[in-house]
């Protein structure tokens, strides 16, 4: 205890602690976001400074499924955590085309050719494409939903341009 009285100087040495810790949050996928009680934090991993208490700490990435954990700091010291990445979420596809043997494309990349069974596909919004010589391309925005099975099956028409062009 301290008194002051009127006309009195006194002198107090006062020992103050820290309440906060320098927390280091890293993720193993450095594309996922990191959340702190609900407040975009960075990017892979992120360095900041908490006051003392528990905090719900996430891990985000579109097409993900988020994971969370409780981090409890009671300690004023630095302090790093290893957080878990969010778990990715998949659909099915199988594409099927006639004549077989087209080409498909997911986003532009070469995934294989007609009959074609696709596991594993992020969900989300992608561009399907499915191509052929001498037939036309043929070209669809689809969305999937985590679990579908999604089947395609397209006949492809004969390409008039190329296939009237005649030999010199």
């Amino acid at each position: 205890n301290v008194v002051i009285s009127d006309d009195q100087e006194t002198i107090v040495d006062l020992q103050l602690q820290p309440n906060f810790a320098q927390v280091t949050f890293v993720c193993e996928d450095a594309e996922s976001e990191i959340w702190v009680d609900e407040k975009f934090q960075g990017k892979g991993s992120c360095q900041i400074a908490l006051e003392l208490g528990q905090y719900k700490v996430e891990t985000r990435r579109q097409a993900h499924k988020a994971m969370t954990q409780l981090v409890q700091l009671s300690s004023p010291t630095e302090q790093e955590f290893s957080i878990k990445k969010p778990v990715p979420l998949y659909a099915s596809m199988e594409i099927k085309s006639i004549p077989a043997l087209a080409n498909v494309y997911i986003d532009d990349k070469l995934m294989g050719e007609t009959p074609l069974v696709l596991n594993n596909i992020l969900i989300g919004e992608h561009s399907l494409r499915i191509e052929k010589d001498k037939y036309q391309s043929y070209s669809q925005s689809i969305t999937l939903q985590h679990g579908d099975n999604l089947q395609i099956n397209q006949s492809l028409q004969a390409d008039a341009s190329k296939s009237s062009q005649k030999a010199d």
